[in-house]
């Protein structure tokens, strides 16, 4: 399964169809399963088979493809233990702040844009095109930055060569 350059151009007036769907959940396993592991990065991830028209994305694959892409944006956060900060006396434009706390959050994603995903549940709203947007541009997001990474530019297929024979491997594998 490659990569399939995904449509991040999503209206209102657009309508995901079968093939949409198995591009998104495809990307996301391509993410997940190949470009990840070149980083060393190893998200859990839960299989989804290709749908077709007798099994349209329901609320339990729609939340597999949730929990996939989460899991990945999850693989891609700086973990840090959870701090309450307290603010020292500070003059700051004439004014003096003291005493206020403020937490840190418990992870703090590498990807500036991500958006968080969502729970489906059975006879709720369908997806739209704002949810086709987060998947299609979540994926995007980490296969760009992934792209920049060393690991993946220098990194060269493992496989079996005959031993003298002259082999020319791809400089990218992505």
């Amino acid at each position: 399964m490659p990569w399939i350059t995904p449509k991040t151009n999503w209206t209102r007036n657009d309508f995901e169809n079968i093939e949409d769907f198995n591009r998104q959940k495809n990307n996301v396993e391509y993410i997940a399963t190949f470009v990840l592991p070149l980083l060393g990065i190893y998200p859990e991830h839960e299989k989804i088979e290709d749908v077709d028209v007798y099994s349209l994305p329901l609320a339990s694959l729609l939340n597999k493809l949730e929990r996939n892409i989460e899991e990945i944006g999850r693989s891609l956060t700086l973990l840090y233990p959870e701090a309450v900060l307290t603010i020292q006396q500070v003059p700051i434009s004439g004014k003096t702040v003291a005493g206020q706390e403020f937490s840190l959050p418990a992870r703090i994603p590498l990807l500036g844009d991500w958006e968080r995903g969502k729970t489906w549940v059975l006879e709720g709203n369908a997806p739209d095109y704002t949810d086709a947007n987060r998947w299609e541009n979540n994926m995007l997001l980490v296969y760009e930055w992934a792209k920049k990474q060393p690991l993946i530019v220098s990194a060269k297929p493992s496989g079996t060569f005959t031993a003298g024979q002259q082999t020319l491997l791809p400089r990218m594998v992505i």
